[in-house]
């Protein structure tokens, strides 16, 4: 089970915000930005990484640097793994799996424009066995340029 955010010392909470969004800062740059000793930023990440608070290191999406305009955060509850592969892997700009033993996947999808992105749920609908697949959130104007899925 994880830590109470009010249990986490004031070090450890500016070392959580440095790398929320950026998580492929060094130590150094961590400890420039923070005020942080380099020592202090490299004990505090191994014991987030020991203790599975920090789980994995995820890229940031410079949404400028790919031709997509319309984005779904979509849900597959397929039965088995191979049905992903039945989704077009050039459009999915993340997947992670939500429920591993219910075999449930989360799929962030782009699209070119609107009816890419009918066209392809359509076209997904058909593959995957019957209401298996789930529209969570569609959008076309992320936040930020800079899209960071938590």
């Amino acid at each position: 089970m994880g830590r109470d955010l009010e249990s986490l010392s004031d070090n450890e909470k500016k070392f959580l915000k440095s790398i929320i969004g950026e998580g492929k800062k060094t130590d150094t740059e961590i400890a420039d930005e923070t005020g942080l000793s380099v020592s202090t930023a490299n004990r505090i990440r191994h014991s987030f990484e020991e203790q599975d608070i920090i789980k994995e290191y995820i890229p940031v999406i410079n949404l400028d640097g790919v031709s997509l305009s319309i984005y779904a955060l979509v849900e597959i509850n397929s039965g088995a793994k191979e049905s992903l592969d039945k989704v077009e892997d050039g459009k999915v700009v993340f997947s992670g799996s939500t429920n591993e033993a219910e075999k449930t996947y989360n799929l962030l999808i782009g699209y070119r424009n609107y009816q890419d992105y009918t066209e392809s749920i359509e076209s997904m609908r058909d593959k995957l066995p019957e209401n298996s697949i789930r529209e969570l959130k569609v959008f076309n104007e992320p936040d930020s340029k800079n899209f960071v899925l938590r």
